[in-house]
């Protein structure tokens, strides 16, 4: 993620940062905003737009807060990004399953019960404490030193998150999400043998109308689609509580379940940009064979 002297965007978090840029012929009739991120990789739009209006943004010498100033050509662009600052959040000494690490970012292995974002009724011990903690060469995401959680995984769901220590990575991570050269899988443990092995469920997912942290089905929701199929049926005489390994899941160890019940292990697929569905319906509920 390296780049050169134009578009080396923002600093070492503990500099104040001084960029020039001229606009180009193609820049001509574009957006302040838009222009300054697109010249400068380690810019988001949304920083961009903070920054012209906190007086950070000059053009032609003179100060300008409008982020809809439309550029001539040769308009030269001063821009002045201040030292990332520190986050209000409290670093906490938690160990971490560190997969990989480098200077950019972290593949965290994210254990079951573990809150990823701090919020009501989880202050401390979660996933960006730790990682506040972990981390001592964070440059900022969006001006604040701070770890970029590029995807979520829920409070009891296990597996690998990927963190961005600094805005570059963070946006470059969170494109290759959204056009799917990145790809996330999941696995799930369901009660009972499925049927068909290979299908499609369609349900509208939203809150639960009383349990407001959950999802739900709910008439009216979020229009979801989750292909699946399963990888494995785990008779219970094959599960072992004492020797639990994600990896297991497609042989022979698992959580401990209800003796008297067979399960499915099934890696869903959620259709993209779409919400996983699977967990969130009610039991049983009927699947489609897949088209």
């Amino acid at each position: 993620m390296k780049t050169g002297p134009e578009n080396s965007g923002p600093g070492p978090a503990d500099e104040r940062n001084e960029q020039e840029i001229k606009a180009r012929s193609e820049d001509v009739g574009r957006r302040l905003d838009l222009f300054l991120a697109d010249r400068l990789p380690g810019l988001s739009r949304s920083r961009a737009q903070k920054l012209i209006e906190a007086g950070m943004v000059r053009v032609k010498g003179e100060l300008c807060s409008n982020k809809n100033y439309r550029l001539r050509a040769g308009d030269p662009v001063g821009l002045t990004i201040p030292p990332a600052e520190d986050s209000a959040l409290e670093p906490e000494a938690i160990s971490l399953d560190i997969v990989y690490e480098d200077e950019d970012l972290l593949v965290i292995n994210k254990p079951r019960g573990m809150v990823v974002h701090p919020g009501p009724g989880h202050r401390r011990g979660t996933l960006v404490n730790a990682l506040l903690h972990h981390c001592s060469n964070l440059s900022g995401i969006g001006g604040v030193k701070r770890p970029g959680i590029v995807h979520r995984l829920d409070k009891d769901t296990s597996g690998l998150l990927l963190v961005a220590k600094n805005d570059l990575a963070h946006r470059s991570l969170s494109t290759q999400l959204k056009t799917r050269q990145l790809k996330r899988e999941y696995i799930a443990l369901v009660s009972g043998r499925v049927k068909p092995a290979l299908g499609r469920i369609e349900a509208p997912i939203a809150r639960h109308p009383r349990h407001r942290k959950k999802m739900a089905v709910v008439e009216g929701g979020r229009a979801a689609v989750t292909r699946y199929r399963v990888l494995n049926t785990l008779v219970p005489t094959a599960f072992s509580c004492s020797t639990w390994r994600p990896d297991a899941l497609t042989r022979s160890g698992s959580i401990c379940p209800t003796w008297d019940t067979r399960w499915s292990v099934i890696p869903p697929m959620p259709k993209a940009g779409g919400t996983l569905c699977l967990r969130a319906l009610p039991s049983p509920r009927p699947c489609m064979p897949a088209a």
